[in-house]
């Protein structure tokens, strides 16, 4: 014997070839180079609808809290701190000859910093505060709140008979 092993005749090499793993890495390429923008897409959009949802929760709860105790609430955005909030107003900071609110309903919510609120549907770049106050009815002069993101936005609106606000579909 000259010390080289024995190949079985039968056998075939075994193990990938450099052209092989060169095609399934291109195919996998490809199908990342599809999948990753529809994640991406898929998580902004859900992004947006969580943002929404809580949004319209908290104008729930300042329609309702207004009714519930007799007193006008707001749902209060600051662009600042990209953030908003519910809060008991007082009689006169509603009539305008006081500015504040009298109770802060908890503190101030986060939105994701890609998320900014608009009021009335009208966006605008500025950072910006505003305010929809709810009467005693729960019923606001507001029409709605706008939730924008880089390329898609969700509208909450404000029905003026009841105050309860609803999202509307795109």
């Amino acid at each position: 014997m000259n010390g080289r092993p024995l190949l079985h005749p039968n056998r075939l090499p075994t193990g990938f070839t450099f052209v092989e793993l060169v095609i399934v890495l291109a195919l996998l390429t490809s199908v990342m180079g599809v999948a990753v923008p529809v994640a991406l897409d898929w998580m902004d959009a859900r992004r947006i609808h969580d943002a929404t949802d809580s949004v319209a929760g908290k104008l729930l709860e300042a329609s309702a809290d207004a009714m519930w105790m007799g007193s006008p609430h707001a749902f209060e955005y600051s662009g600042q701190s990209n953030s908003y909030r519910s809060v008991e107003m007082n009689t006169e900071a509603v009539n305008g000859s006081q500015n504040g609110p009298l109770e802060v309903r908890g503190g101030w919510n986060p939105l994701p910093d890609s998320l900014r609120l608009y009021a009335d549907g009208r966006p605008d770049t500025s950072a910006r505060y505003f305010r929809v106050v709810f009467d005693v009815h729960g019923r606001s002069r507001v029409p709605g709140v706008v939730v924008a993101g880089a390329d898609m936005h969700r509208v909450i609106r404000i029905s003026p008979l009841s105050g309860f606000p609803s999202v509307v579909e795109n």
